[in-house]
């Protein structure tokens, strides 16, 4: 599981935030205990899950993009908070110990290595890329590491090229996104990995 980001509304969308109906804080609960229902769920029923997160840039702790630093955002709580919360959990042994849930390898981007078919993902959220196109070919030229496929979110509409892809947005469509164009239907995508190299993509209505 990667948390792409962009899970609660932080103090740069005042629209978006108002309609959330919750404050940063209670929405920060809110998501965090959404989450660990997600993972622990998940655990009772998949013999082994891994989690990453990344930042999305709704959440940041600045308005002001340049100043913004890429670990200073309210959803790095959330995370820190599903942790513990897991922890907690596995202690008192209500769930397994078949939860991982992993440190990125650099501040905005996780690291995911695909074991059964030998493949590398990267993944963000997308705030510093604009489109799909390349975007593998570019991240690769400052990776230390090769990678053969990069996920991000960010750009609200699901699409795929050239290895690179495209989550949609959980919640649809808000004021602001359809203001910029952004309109798209509740979804998330699910990438499937086979032994021979093959993929399946799954894209998820969730209307």
């Amino acid at each position: 599981i990667v948390l792409g980001g962009d899970i609660i509304e932080g103090i740069i969308n005042l629209t978006g935030r108002i309609q959330q109906n919750e404050d940063v804080v209670q929405q920060i609960f809110t998501a965090a205990e959404l989450v660990t229902q997600l993972i622990v769920e998940l655990s009772r029923n998949i013999k082994k899950v891994n989690v990453w997160s990344t930042n999305g840039n709704h959440a940041r702790m600045s308005k002001d993009t340049k100043e913004a630093l890429d670990g200073e955002s309210f959803e790095t709580i959330v995370y820190e908070y599903v942790k513990i919360k897991i922890q907690l959990l596995q202690e008192q042994r209500l769930v397994g110990t078949n939860i991982t849930l992993n440190e990125n390898d650099y501040p905005d981007i996780a690291i995911i290595h695909i074991n059964n078919c030998d493949k590398t993902i990267a993944a963000s959220h997308g705030t510093k890329d604009r489109k799909a196109m390349n975007n593998v070919s570019r991240i690769n030229s400052f990776l230390p590491i090769t990678v053969d496929y990069y996920m991000i979110g960010h750009l609200h509409n699901s699409h795929h090229q050239n290895n690179c892809y495209v989550n949609g947005c959980l919640s649809g469509s808000n004021e602001w996104a359809q203001g910029q164009r952004y309109n798209n239907d509740p979804m998330q995508i699910m990438l499937v990995f086979y032994e021979d190299g093959s993929t399946t993509l799954c894209e998820m209505n969730l209307k």
